[in-house]
C-alpha cells in the first residue's frame, strides 16, 4: 500500500446477510447504508453495484463549478431575486 492511501474496504463474504452486503457496498462506494439497503431491495445486487459505481464516476467527471441553488421563496424578499 502506498503512503497516504487508504486500503480498499473488504467485500461482503459469500453468504453474507443483506445488511452486511449493504454495509460493504456503502463503505466501498461512500454512500449511506440506508440508501444502499433501499436500492438493494428495489433493484438487486448487480444493478445497485452499477448504480453506485456510476454515481461515483459521474461525480468525478462533474465540473467543480457546476452547482445548483434553490431559493426558498418563504425566506427571500422579492427585491433580492
Amino acid at each position: 500500500m502506498e503512503a497516504g492511501s487508504l486500503p480498499a474496504p473488504a467485500p461482503a463474504p459469500a453468504g453474507a446477510s443483506a445488511a452486511e452486503r449493504a454495509d460493504a457496498l456503502a463503505c466501498a462506494h461512500s454512500h449511506p447504508t440506508w440508501l444502499v439497503e433501499r436500492w438493494l431491495r428495489r433493484w438487486g445486487d448487480a444493478a445497485t453495484a452499477q448504480l453506485l459505481a456510476c454515481n461515483n464516476a459521474c461525480a468525478a467527471r462533474r465540473p467543480p463549478w457546476r452547482q445548483t441553488m434553490r431559493v426558498s421563496l418563504g425566506r427571500a424578499c422579492t427585491g433580492c431575486l
